[in-house]
């Protein structure tokens, strides 16, 4: 009893962690890494909440709140229960990963509790016990920001697929489990029919990503980029200048505005390499830049750095696969 009201104090952080068919998405687990070296360094717990009837095993997590069933298709119960997860734990800080679900899941809870969210983030740091640094990109990727909710709890932040390692749990006990009961009465939505999706991979799920930027001369070059990334099973990648130019989706964008990935190989195609761009990429093994101006920034970073035409070395490399 923290409070001289003799209510109790709020403290520790929550990790909801996503779920599809598939199992627990990666971003939850990679925000559950880091909030696991978080909460150990301040000598705080850790929680997860789990929108489904299944253990967790091998994570230091003090408790794992579960619904008593499979919550994965509501939006609307997945929202009750987490509402109902945090207030029987009463955290201090709340993070979910940035997906469509996160986002709006962390702005209805924002409101619900009368707190703030920040959106993006792509760190997190603890400071002066439980304050969260919340720092995420504003003003197109130009400025980082640093966000802090000083008197609100809980302090809420979406974190981006990506930011963080996702370290292999370990084998240890399984998570002492509470079970949060659901009554669907009242219920405004329900699932009438399932249509799977066509599998597309994120950036993210690719060893190897070629990346193109702001040396392509035109639209129509991006074939020669992607018939080169089928022949190196690699995801293709842009700079913040494609996307722009309207040339590739936001979707293909890495960079402090865009895309966090992880891969083994990245290799740079008419990229100069801003900071922008490099924060991005999260410790690649091996880099291979390709650019015609042998100042480019990129070559600093490049473990392989190649300083000739981007287009005669995208049809040399096509030329050794046919």
């Amino acid at each position: 009893m923290d409070r001289a009201d003799g209510s109790v104090r709020d403290t520790g952080i929550l990790v909801f962690l996503e779920m599809t068919e598939g199992g627990i998405c990666d971003v939850g687990l990679e925000i559950l890494s880091h909030a696991a070296d978080m909460a150990a360094r301040a000598g705080i717990p850790l929680y997860a909440f789990l929108p489904d009837n299944r253990e967790l095993a091998g994570y230091p997590v003090r408790t794992v709140y579960c619904a008593s069933e499979s919550l994965c298709d509501s939006e609307e119960l997945q929202f009750l229960a987490l509402k109902e997860c945090v207030a029987a734990c009463r955290p201090s800080i709340l993070l979910i990963g940035s997906t469509f679900l996160g986002r709006r899941l962390g702005a209805q809870l924002a409101v619900e509790f009368g707190t703030g969210v920040t959106a993006d983030c792509t760190a997190l740091k603890l400071y002066d016990g439980e304050c969260l640094l919340q720092t995420r990109p504003a003003f197109g990727g130009n400025v980082m920001a640093d966000i802090i909710t000083p008197d609100r709890r809980p302090q809420i932040a979406t974190v981006r697929p990506g930011t963080y390692e996702k370290k292999m749990a370990g084998s240890g006990m399984r998570v002492p489990r509470i079970i949060i009961p659901m009554v669907s009465a009242g219920r405004r939505e329900w699932v009438l029919e399932r249509k799977r999706p066509e599998k597309e991979w994120g950036l993210q799920e690719y060893r190897t990503v070629l990346a193109v930027g702001r040396g392509l001369k035109k639209r129509e070059d991006i074939l020669l980029f992607q018939k080169l990334a089928g022949y190196l099973d690699a995801g293709l990648g842009c700079s913040r200048a494609l996307v722009e130019k309207g040339w590739m989706s936001p979707r293909h964008q890495i960079g402090l505005s865009g895309n966090y990935i992880r891969p083994e190989v990245v290799i740079t195609f008419g990229i100069s390499g801003s900071a922008q761009f490099l924060a991005g990429l999260k410790s690649p093994k091996m880099m291979i830049a390709v650019n015609s101006d042998p100042k480019a920034p990129i070559f600093d970073m490049a473990h392989l750095p190649v300083c000739a035409d981007l287009y005669e070395t995208a049809e040399a490399f096509c030329g050794m696969f046919s």
